[in-house]
């Protein structure tokens, strides 16, 4: 597997973590597992591949081009063939300031990008498979969401200003902490996450924290499970254990021995 990513302009880093592309090679049974990272992935296969997902008990065939949402577990993927793909991660808060609709019905579910957002985003995705490199795919996202970013109107600064601090902070910051920081009621705070998020700001937390684990692991391999945990805020190592299972469906040992796994790893590292 051979993976990628390139970063925003300064003008687009509040909104968008970054631009990424993958080449994945199938290994014996071609099924590979996608981890929750807290944000929106629009998805765009570049090749002919067609990837599968298991879903409610079977193999579904995915579209060409996705919207991912956020995800509190792992996804099982199947890739068949030799497949390409080129993905756009977006800010929770950002989504829904760009696209002015909520996440909340894509909590833990992927749709075709064509049945939620509007033509102008299947027209990039279709010029960037035209496109021949990275640089100009880059180029084309930078283009269509600066252009965007003169239109959006943002309303609910508290959730993103609520979003930028769980990040800051690791995930470490209680939902009492952090709705008095924000200066909102806790009940307030929770409803406005579930209604445009899909999550409790706990649940995202979670997410947060679990991604800081795993990026120090990665960079600090060295560093015993005990001493991450304790960075990160776990209560004791079972903690951690139990929450990297919760999130990736096996405990660090099994799932730091799996090379396709590791080398998503990079796209963890929380900003």
């Amino acid at each position: 597997m051979k993976y990628l990513e390139f970063k925003p302009s300064a003008a687009l880093a509040p909104y968008i973590d970054c631009y990424w592309y993958k080449e994945s090679l199938p290994t014996g049974d071609g099924v590979s597992k996608c981890i929750p990272s807290g944000s929106t992935d629009i998805i765009i296969t570049l090749n002919e591949s067609t990837n599968r997902m298991w879903h409610q008990g079977q193999w579904v065939s995915l579209p060409k081009y996705i919207l991912a949402g956020i995800r509190t577990e792992p996804v099982i993927l199947k890739v068949p063939t030799f497949n390409t793909a080129f993905g756009i991660r977006i800010k929770p808060e950002a989504f829904v300031e760009f696209f002015r609709m909520p996440l909340k019905e894509l909590s833990n579910d992927s749709m075709e990008v064509e049945a939620v957002l509007d033509r102008r985003m299947v027209a990039l995705s279709e010029q960037i498979v035209e496109q021949a490199d990275n640089t100009a795919r880059v180029a084309l996202c930078e283009a269509y969401f600066l252009r965007m970013l003169n239109q959006i109107q943002p309303k609910h600064h508290y959730l993103a200003e609520a979003l930028q601090r769980i990040r800051r902070n690791g995930g470490q910051l209680s939902t009492e902490a952090l709705s008095r920081q924000v200066f909102v009621g806790e009940r307030q705070l929770q409803r406005a996450f579930r209604e445009y998020f899909g999550i409790s700001p706990k649940t995202y937390s979670r997410i947060m924290r679990f991604n800081r684990a795993n990026y120090l692991l990665l960079k600090k391999p060295q560093a015993s499970w005990a001493d991450i945990s304790y960075t990160c805020g776990y209560s004791d190592q079972a903690h951690f254990i139990r929450e990297f299972k919760t999130f990736t469906g096996a405990i660090p040992t099994a799932t730091f021995q799996d090379a396709a796994f590791r080398s998503t790893l990079p796209m963890l590292e929380v900003a």
